[in-house]
């Protein structure tokens, strides 16, 4: 197993809603969609890509032919998914399912404790009066989506992705410069929601995480 991904002072305060460590963030990366193609690198250091030389069965399947790392994956699926029945007891088919299952419990599990909290809701319909007196257009007032107005840009983002025709960093600077200043405006209106929001959705995904085996 490869060691896990250690997080900086940065990244923890980032996740507990720290008003400054948010703003460096999205000064440079906004949301974070865009940023993949101006800053790969970075962005995909950031997400643990870089610890994956740490795996040696990682290097192993670049020796491969196309049909034996298929079969292998298949296998590897297959085996998390066992392992997943015997040791944690869950209903999954693989590694995939597996995954696949922990994000929709994370995210009902937040949204069930999360968008009934009054304090939250309070804090939650401020933000969105404040961006709407920015221009822009809020549809849902709950906290789990106002604190997901990254979104459009991750859709957006995708659309080029799937399009076969990836954004070069010249192309998709604009985007970025666009989504760094609504990320900001987001901020800006949420800076009394993100420190109330972030650390009880962290923990609440951390429990929910321990049910599905995951760190």
């Amino acid at each position: 197993m490869p060691p896990e991904k250690e997080e900086t002072d940065e990244e923890r305060n980032r996740a507990s809603g720290e008003y400054q460590a948010m703003r460096k963030y999205r000064e440079k990366y906004g949301f974070g969609a865009f940023a993949m193609s101006v800053y790969p690198e970075e962005m995909m250091r950031q997400a643990g890509a870089a610890d994956l030389d740490a795996n040696p069965n990682n290097k192993l399947m670049l020796e491969l032919s196309k049909a034996q790392a298929l079969a292998y994956i298949k296998a590897r699926e297959t085996c998390e998914g066992a392992a997943a029945r015997k040791v944690l007891g869950l209903n999954v088919r693989s590694g995939a399912d597996l995954l696949s299952q922990f994000i929709t419990a994370r995210d009902e599990a937040v949204a069930a404790e999360l968008d009934s909290d009054p304090k939250l809701v309070e804090l939650a319909t401020a933000m969105a009066t404040c961006l709407k007196g920015k221009g822009y257009a809020v549809s849902d007032t709950k906290p789990t989506a106002v604190a997901d107005r990254g979104a459009p840009f991750a859709g957006e983002y995708a659309k080029f992705q799937r399009s076969g025709q990836p954004l070069t960093a010249q192309q998709a600077r604009p985007y970025l410069n666009r989504e760094i200043k609504a990320a900001l405006d987001d901020l800006e209106c949420g800076k009394d929601f993100y420190p109330e929001f972030e650390p009880r959705k962290l923990k609440i995904a951390q429990q929910v995480a321990q049910k599905f085996g995951r760190s």
